[in-house]
């Protein structure tokens, strides 16, 4: 297979690609910098200044790699405000993790799962404190489908919670992703309501929104439940279907591949993820039409195949090949 071969090296001379979590922002790599260190106002002034929920998003999951005790010292000093509470409440969701572990639902030991739960709620607990302190920010509504679904609330429940952050922020990316994320087999949903999900959404959004992304989030998410089931045959052939490559090409065209694109802040994550389709589905074509936009390396999906910067190299000298 071409791809496999050119993780190896060999094909054109092709730019070093961009991998920097900061996207240049050298003001807010120092605030992170300062915030490890304890020193929490800079970093937390950017959080309070910053109100479009993508980018809001974006300062927020970057702060949450910096856990620490400045959570507390926040939360003592401005205790009226909505973000410390919201803040402390993404740590409690990793906090949870940390009791449950990363494996499958099988694997986590017995005696982890109460206190999986009892962490999640003080999660939740903070999220909604943080709802009742901003009532127009998007993103605690956002963060409660990751409790949501791990407490299994139900489908019901998640419409919910989805529909209070999307009217608040009704285009924004990572309030439908993590509403899709919500929906899928592994968690509150099935194949079926996850696709039916982001079909509606792509349906509804207009020429040149983000939102149509989410078709190929769904494709990558069935495309790992295979890999989760170790059907490798499964996983081998499920991208070189006909109908999910066609699927896939309307979504780019209607998407990131729109001449009225409105690239935010996750521009590069939603890129990436026809970029991986189309490399695993063979359209060499396709591929190179996202590369043409696509300079940034990100995590997501590219670790699933290999090291990121390895495999978007790889696949992006096959494009190109």
């Amino acid at each position: 297979m071409a791809f496999l071969r050119n993780l190896f090296g060999g094909g054109p001379k092709l730019p070093e690609p961009i991998r920097d979590a900061f996207h240049g922002e050298e003001a807010f790599r120092r605030e992170i910098a300062q915030l490890r260190e304890g020193n929490w106002q800079p970093a937390a002034t950017r959080l309070k200044q910053t109100r479009a929920a993508d980018d809001r998003a974006y300062v927020a999951g970057m702060m949450m790699g910096a856990a620490g005790p400045w959570t507390e010292d926040w939360l003592a000093a401005e205790p009226t405000r909505a973000e410390p509470w919201m803040m402390r409440g993404l740590f409690r969701i990793g906090w949870a993790w940390e009791a449950r572990g990363s494996g499958r639902a099988e694997d986590v030991a017995e005696d982890a799962w109460p206190e999986f739960h009892a962490r999640l709620k003080l999660a939740e607990e903070d999220l909604q404190e943080a709802t009742a302190r901003d009532a127009k920010d998007a993103l605690p509504w956002a963060y409660l489908l990751i409790t949501g679904r791990a407490l299994e609330v139900g489908v019901e429940e998640l419409r919910r919670r989805y529909e209070e952050a999307r009217k608040r922020a009704p285009e924004a990316w990572q309030v439908s992703w993590l509403m899709l994320e919500a929906l899928t087999e592994k968690w509150s949903g099935s194949h079926e309501l996850m696709f039916e999900f982001a079909r509606a959404v792509s349906a509804a959004a207009p020429p040149g929104s983000a939102l149509h992304a989410l078709v190929a989030e769904a494709h990558l998410q069935r495309w790992l439940y295979f890999r989760m089931e170790g059907d490798r045959e499964g996983e081998l052939a499920y991208y070189r279907t006909p109908e999910v490559q066609e699927e896939l090409r309307r979504a780019w065209a209607s998407g990131p591949g729109s001449p009225t694109f409105r690239a935010g802040r996750f521009a590069p994550n939603q890129r990436a993820l026809f970029a991986f389709a189309f490399t695993l589905g063979g359209d060499d074509a396709s591929a190179r039409a996202v590369f043409d936009q696509l300079d940034r390396v990100t995590t997501e999906p590219w670790q699933h195949i290999g090291e990121p910067m390895e495999a978007f190299k790889a696949a992006r000298r096959q494009a190109y090949s």
